[in-house]
């Protein structure tokens, strides 16, 4: 059976292709900037030491814990609003600004408290530097925002190439440079700095953000039942290193979580992308008003393209 008979005759052929160039760049993309990321990885494991990776997982729950909250839930929301225009886009950037400085301020306050958790001192000087990461993450949610509305993945695609390119030489330039554990703490630094310009470049999403937020209730209500699902996630999720890491020492740690690291490896980088499109996929056919039967076997068709 031909292609063209295995869709559903009224998928609009605009939007087909939107979603297998969206296919092709993200996937793409992300095969050739793990390649990269990977051996930039298996250099860097061989030059620092179990404890290093162990003092990082250690400071690693209290940043996947707080980045549960960081907005892109919202981001989710404009994607899927059906009225997104400058003025709702200045209202999630207001929102994403205001919820990132109270993140990385909690981060800041709150990194004694895991230090004595862990009794490692230098846990609280790791996420104090760590939560500069805040900063940036307005600068990356906008944007992707705004080009996934636009089923635009090629330019997030070459920036995000880019930027785990600027990682990938950070990492093994603090590695090879001596900096131990702040490594790990300068790569993604660098990493989401230049994603922060090139998406917003990408994009042109640089605008004065408003806090103003009257109209934008449910962006900031789907953003919270987004980030209400996540919660069982991070319990499964970080649970054991948040056990392990207040009763090993962080060589045993840093053992257990690279290990696992290398198990998990290709479900957790490569699975995740797909999810995004297919997000943006469903969001734009909501957007178009397909009736009922046709939106059915669209979303199955897309599913089966996924």
């Amino acid at each position: 059976m031909s292609e063209a008979a295995a869709v559903p005759s009224d998928v609009q052929p605009k939007l087909r292709d939107q979603i297998r160039s969206a296919v092709i760049w993200r996937s793409g993309t992300q095969i050739a900037g793990q390649l990269l990321t990977w051996v930039s990885t298996f250099l860097v494991i061989r030059v620092l030491s179990p404890s290093d990776y162990g003092l990082f997982a250690m400071t690693q729950v209290v940043l996947v814990l707080l980045n549960m909250l960081n907005g892109y839930g919202l981001a989710s929301a404009l994607i899927q609003r059906r009225d997104a225009g400058l003025h709702a886009q200045r209202q999630l950037f207001g929102m994403l600004i205001l919820l990132n400085l109270v993140l990385g301020a909690a981060q800041f306050l709150a990194a004694p408290v895991a230090a004595a958790y862990y009794r490692q001192p230098i846990v609280a000087d790791l996420l104090r530097v760590q939560a500069l990461l805040y900063v940036a993450t307005p600068f990356i949610a906008l944007p992707y925002a705004v080009l996934a509305r636009e089923m635009d993945f090629k330019k997030q695609a070459k920036v995000n190439f880019g930027s785990g390119l600027a990682g990938a030489v950070a990492a093994l330039a603090g590695a090879y440079s001596g900096l131990g554990v702040w490594t790990l703490v300068l790569a993604p630094l660098v990493l989401f700095t230049t994603r922060a310009i090139g998406m917003t470049w990408a994009a042109n999403s640089l605008m004065w953000p408003s806090f103003d937020f009257r109209g934008a209730s449910d962006i900031a209500r789907y953003g919270g039942v987004m980030a209400f699902g996540q919660v069982f996630w991070f319990i499964q999720s970080q649970a054991d290193v948040f056990i392990a890491g207040r009763l090993f020492d962080p060589h045993m740690l840093g053992i257990y979580t690279t290990s696992l690291f290398l198990t998990q490896i290709f479900v957790s980088k490569f699975v995740p992308p797909l999810n995004e499109v297919a997000f943006t996929a469903y969001a734009r056919m909501k957007a178009t008003s397909l009736s009922g039967g046709t939106n059915f076997e669209t979303k199955i068709w897309v599913r089966n393209r996924l």
